[in-house]
Order: C-alpha cells, then sequence, then structure tokens
C-alpha cells in the first residue's frame, strides 16, 4: 500500500519516509523499514538535486549505488530538511547536521557503500532507533575517518545488532531538556563505548542478552565496567559458565550485591569448574 508521501509527492519532491509527520518522541522508536523502489529512491536525489548543490555534483555517483545505500543517504537528506525552533543549543546541532551532511557525510557513504558496508549499517541505525534529533546529535559530529574505519566494521556491525537496546538503555525514561540535551550528550558518550576498535564483537553482542539481564535479579544496582567487559579477551564459553556461577553469588548476597564486581569475576575466573 503506498504511503501518504508517496501519494501526493509531486515530480519535484521527494518520496520520503514521514520523519517529521505528527509528534516526534524524544527518545528510543522504532521507524517503519524503508520500503521504497529504486525509482522512487532515484527521483528523490533528483528531487533534492534541484535544491542541493552537493547533491547536483554527487548525482550520477549516487544513482549508482545499492538500494540501501541511495536510501541512507536520502534518509539524511530528509533529516535535514526540516528544523526546530526550540532553542540556540537545538539550533546548533541541526546547523553542524546539515553541513556535515553535504560536507562529509554523502561523501563518504558514496565511498563507504564499496569499502565499508557496516558503516552504512551502523548510520541506519541510529536513524532507525532515535529521535530526529538524536540522530541528528550523533551523526553532526561523525568524521570520515570513522566512516572509512574498516578496522572498525565488526564493531560496528555488532553495535547495529543491538542499537535497539543501546537506545532503549540510554535514551528512555531521560527528561529533554532542550537547553542541555543531557540525553543526547549521554547517549553519544554510551554509544561511544561501543564503538571501540578493541572491542570484541561477540561481547558487544552479548551485554544486553546475557550480562544485564543477570544484574538485573539483584537486589541492588550493580555496576558494570562495560569498557573492561568489551574489550577482554575471555572466552565466551568460560564467561557463560561464570555467570551462571555468579547469578548464585547475586542471590546469597542479598542487598550486598552492589559490591559485587561482576566484570572481574566472569572475565577473570576463567578456571572455575
Amino acid at each position: 500500500m503506498p504511503t501518504i508521501s508517496r501519494i501526493f509527492s509531486s515530480p519535484t519532491e521527494p518520496i520520503t519516509r514521514g520523519f517529521y509527520s505528527g509528534f516526534n518522541s524524544i527518545g528510543k522508536i522504532t521507524r517503519t523499514p524503508d520500503s521504497r523502489t529504486r525509482n522512487e529512491l532515484i527521483k528523490s536525489i533528483d528531487a533534492y538535486s534541484s535544491s542541493n548543490d552537493t547533491i547536483k555534483n554527487l548525482a550520477k555517483d549516487i544513482k549508482i549505488l545499492d538500494n540501501k545505500s541511495i536510501g541512507t543517504i536520502t534518509d539524511l537528506l530528509e533529516l535535514a530538511s526540516s528544523h526546530s525552533l526550540l532553542t540556540r543549543e537545538v539550533a546548533n546541532i541541526e546547523k553542524n547536521y546539515k553541513q556535515n551532511v553535504n560536507n562529509t557525510l554523502i561523501k563518504s557513504i558514496i565511498t563507504a557503500s564499496q569499502e565499508n558496508p557496516a558503516a552504512i549499517k551502523f548510520i541506519d541505525s541510529i536513524i532507525n532507533n532515535t529521535d530526529t534529533l538524536t540522530s541528528k546529535a550523533v551523526l553532526a559530529g561523525m568524521p570520515k575517518e570513522f566512516i572509512l574505519n574498516k578496522n572498525l566494521a565488526k564493531q560496528l556491525d555488532a553495535t547495529s545488532e543491538v542499537m535497539p537496546e543501546i537506545a532503549e538503555k540510554a535514551l528512555n525514561g531521560v527528561f529533554f531538556n532542550p537547553y542541555e540535551l543531557k540525553g543526547q550528550k549521554d547517549f553519544i558518550q554510551y554509544l561511544n563505548i561501543f564503538t571501540n576498535p578493541n572491542n570484541k564483537p561477540d561481547k558487544i553482542k552479548s551485554i544486553f542478552s546475557e550480562i544485564y539481564p543477570v544484574c538485573e535479579k539483584a537486589e541492588e544496582s550493580i555496576p558494570v565496567d562495560l569498557i573492561k567487559y568489551l574489550s577482554s579477551s575471555a572466552p565466551m564459553t568460560q564467561i557463560r559458565e561464570n555467570l551462571k556461577i555468579a547469578e548464585e553469588v547475586i542471590k546469597n548476597l542479598g542487598k550486598k550485591a552492589k559490591e559485587f564486581n561482576i566484570i572481574e569475576f566472569i572475565t577473570k575466573n576463567i578456571n572455575i569448574k
């Protein structure tokens, strides 16, 4: 079934995904998957070319990309096509975002389409799981060196897989303050932990499915040293065995569980039987 934007779009208007239709929530969201056809994506690039010199100059290079990459570019342009009238802080993010889209992101995606597709998947995961302002805040400062860094490919791929959980953990329940943008800043800091080249991809995927579920069984909040865990070389098979024991330890500790160093326990106790 065609979307409203498809029905009413004119030959000179891009076919958008409706990022700005209705009330825009702040926090973790789930966007409807992009279902635009190749012809619709090409039409959108042509439409943006009429008002964006960067797109006009790169149109030929963009149009030969795979659908996913063209879709990412049109998503970036859709995000840049609207702005808020909230505060100077928000305006600065939006200004920096638009500059980075035109000066860095689109050109980098053209190259990454062939050389580092994991980066495009990562950008998509941000756009599809966070509100428009948070997406802009992250992407406004993303340099080409990050997008084209092949040494980060496995980490970006794994982080993309758990982006819904990352957004849920970092953004939901955070009070939106358009003057401080604390939620957006905290999300960026949290995301930076996951995109470290020292991280083990299997550890990234296990945080939300294996580590946090055990920690949540404690009577008191248990601190989790993500940096130490994600860079640990301890094998996952042994970590899973240690987690079973850690779960019993936590249960027995009761309220004292908040003093339990679970990461030290599961990564260092590699000889537990």
